[in-house]
């Protein structure tokens, strides 16, 4: 019998800021692809130029341009006759308008006390009275209403449901993604030679640098070609070290690079879901990563990558001298990093996801 319902019009509300640049480009590529659904994309930077205004008028208070670039964004996704919208993420969701017959699906990677746990780009390790009011309440009132939850760790979801009360229920993993079909391991076999390691982190400090650098520098690491990929490299003279600088997300450059690594190291010190660890994953590259929030979703201690307690660099260290020494696991932790990705992190497994849990909640 035919079916004479109408399709419900989705929308896609997200910004570009950090990570969630790559998240966008391949949301906005896939969505239609695999869900053959209407969609409706507005951009958050997009929005009305009196925000942008009022964006650096506000300064400290930048929480409230968050808020009420997510309220304008999903106003114009309604207009446009969405009725079931993606928010990315948490930080533009407190004032969203209730509107009979839409619902909500806001995107998220940490909740406000995650950041400031982590010390996440310098953020007091205590959370502002306004912070509490507005995301407290805010978020509260969207679980209220019925709107759910697309958290990319079981940390964040975990999160929400502790300090917001947000029923487990209203809450799913949708992980960051990535195209394995671009994202592939090297043709051929490994090249011989000495280990070769690659580190990827815009914010070189942040990402564990210092404790990369410290590492390189060991006369035992010496003979190991160090490969950095880092908006602010470090100013050095060891021969075993190239710094590059010009990469966009997904270029192809970038991933010729990963291509012929052995290793990704990230002993980052602040960090939620990054998705370069499922680049090099999906590159068949294992991962040394510091264990934290989102990581730990993302490799299988001791069989697809390695984690680190601790972002210094004498966990680095150790974890790097297995792979210098065991050459046979750093090929079988790579062959089950890819697997692992293209298990639950390709790009068309988690808009499938996604397209399921839309049509599952009214």
């Amino acid at each position: 019998m035919k079916n004479d319902q109408p399709q419900t019009t989705y929308g896609f509300c997200m910004g570009n800021r950090a990570g969630w640049k790559s998240i966008r480009a391949r949301l906005e590529k896939f969505l239609p692809i695999v869900t053959a659904q209407p969609w409706v994309y507005v951009h958050l930077e997009d929005q009305q130029q009196w925000l942008g205004e009022m964006s650096r008028r506000l300064g400290k208070f930048r929480m409230a341009y968050d808020a009420m670039c997510g309220r304008a964004a999903v106003r114009q996704a309604i207009a446009q006759g969405a009725r079931k919208i993606i928010l990315a993420t948490y930080h533009h969701c407190p004032w969203l308008p209730q509107v009979k017959g839409v619902r909500y699906f806001i995107y998220c990677d940490a909740t406000m006390y995650q950041l400031a746990q982590l010390g996440y780009n310098g953020q007091a390790t205590d959370v502002s009275r306004l912070a509490k009011l507005m995301y407290g309440h805010g978020v509260r009132r969207q679980a209220r209403a019925g709107h759910h939850f697309l958290c990319m760790s079981t940390w964040c979801a975990e999160a929400l449901q502790a300090e917001h009360g947000v029923r487990a229920e209203q809450t799913t993993i949708i992980p960051p993604m990535v195209d394995t079909d671009y994202w592939c391991p090297r043709p051929g076999a490994r090249a011989p030679g000495p280990l070769r390691v690659v580190f990827i982190g815009a914010d070189f400090l942040r990402k564990g640098g210092a404790a990369v650098m410290e590492v390189a520098q060991l006369a035992e690491f010496a003979d190991l070609q160090w490969h950095l990929v880092t908006k602010s490299p470090p100013v050095t003279t060891l021969p075993n070290v190239t710094s590059y600088t010009g990469f966009d997300a997904d270029a192809d450059g970038l991933r010729k690079l990963v291509q012929a690594r052995d290793v990704l190291v990230l002993p980052t010190t602040a960090d939620c879901s990054p998705i370069v660890v499922l680049e090099a994953a999906a590159s068949g590259i294992p991962t040394i990563a510091t264990r934290m929030a989102g990581i730990v979703d993302q490799i299988d201690d001791g069989t697809s990558g390695l984690l680190i307690d601790r972002p210094d660099a004498a966990c680095l260290a150790a974890a790097l001298r297995q792979y210098r020494d065991t050459p046979e696991l750093l090929e079988n932790h790579g062959r089950a990093a890819r697997e692992k990705i293209v298990r639950e992190f390709d790009v068309r497994v988690v808009v499938a996801n996604i397209q399921n849990v839309m049509e599952r909640v009214d």
